[in-house]
């Protein structure tokens, strides 16, 4: 049987895990981060303001409750079902915790946090083999279900980041949950609103799911640390019980509720994002990059045959875009406002042309 780790053991292992870094203050165009290029209305800013005049108190429980009772009408999940944290990564978090020392699958490419909270965890990560289909990343099926035969939980963001695929059809995942009751299903869908479907939300009936969403995307409110799940009520309440007291600051729990209440403007701002990412997409295209089709609101290209790190080069020229994990000439770029996306085309040019 193998030893407990001693605490210095476990000490040593998180200092070895390459650390989250912040983005910096770099004078350039950020689209690295996959934030919205949409501010929050001045309404809703407005209804954080009061409540920062009372930051001496703690946050009240009519403002969770309120913020509940929107996503339960958002989501058509029963309160009971719903668990708000400080971000989708902390009910992550909240899931690897539970799941402390089992094994577990994510795909080969996938959200960094989680082979990180992983490895803090103890647990077991298997990476599922990921590969490309008519332009689209997708995880290889056969080995999906040898996963969720052999794993206590599977994790999949859908859509992936970093590559914006769907991953695998909504009828094959239903077929994976019903089959193995006794393997707990993560779907993380911190861009579903920037799909063409319905999200994976009706699977939690299952017993065996738990949907992860975010506010910073959709909804703008990166800065402020929102997020949710939808679960069963009994897992649900395990969640909520081993996160921390007031997870949620009172001002980000108000300016939640409110943007819930603006979903019509939500939705024409994802409307346009998907309008502006089709055309940067084809825009790159048209400069000789590969760009793969992509259900959220950012795309990954292919900058080959480009010598040297394009994330760099373009750095340079005043554009910040992300590094993807898949190899050196990989690049996520987040969709931003059409002057924005002519920056970035613009260097990409320049890239193109002296590469």
């Amino acid at each position: 049987m193998e030893a407990t780790p001693t605490w210095i053991e476990r000490v040593e292992r998180a200092c070895s895990l390459e650390p989250y870094t912040p983005p910096g203050d770099e004078p350039c165009i950020h689209l690295d981060l996959n934030e919205s290029p949409f501010p929050p209305p001045v309404d809703v800013v407005e209804e954080a303001y009061g409540l920062l005049l009372r930051a001496n108190r703690y946050p009240r429980r009519r403002l969770l409750e309120e913020l509940v009772g929107e996503l339960s009408a958002y989501t058509g999940a029963p309160s009971e079902s719903i668990v708000v944290a400080s971000g989708g990564d902390s009910i992550i978090n909240a899931v690897m915790a539970l799941m402390q020392g089992l094994r577990g699958a994510a795909p080969q490419y996938c959200f960094s946090m989680y082979p990180r909270l992983a490895a803090v965890y103890g647990l077991d990560l298997e990476r599922i083999p990921m590969r490309v289909e008519d332009d689209e990343w997708v995880i290889d099926v056969g080995s999906l279900e040898e996963a969720a035969e052999r794993s206590d939980v599977v994790i999949l963001d859908r859509p992936n980041n970093p590559t914006g695929g769907l991953l695998a059809s909504r009828r094959l995942l239903e077929r994976l949950v019903s089959e193995h009751d006794d393997t707990l299903f993560v779907f993380d869908e911190a861009y579903y609103e920037f799909m063409e479907e319905d999200g994976l939300q009706g699977l939690v009936e299952y017993g065996n799911v738990v949907v992860v969403r975010t506010m910073s995307k959709a909804f703008g409110l990166a800065g402020m640390r929102v997020g949710y799940a939808v679960a069963p009520a009994m897992l649900a309440r395990a969640l909520r019980n081993i996160l921390y007291p007031f997870p949620v600051t009172a001002p980000s729990l108000a300016m939640a509720t409110a943007m819930l209440r603006l979903r019509g403007v939500v939705e024409g701002r994802v409307s346009r994002i998907r309008e502006w990412r089709e055309e940067l997409s084809s825009a790159l295209r048209g400069a000789g990059v590969r760009v793969f089709r992509s259900h959220s609101n950012f795309v990954l290209a292919d900058f080959s045959p480009v010598s040297g790190s394009p994330v760099e080069e373009l750095r340079r020229m005043g554009v910040c875009v992300r590094q993807a994990p898949i190899g050196r000439t990989y690049v996520r770029i987040s969709v931003g406002r059409p002057e924005e996306n002519e920056e970035l085309l613009g260097a990409v040019r320049r890239l193109a042309g002296s590469g």
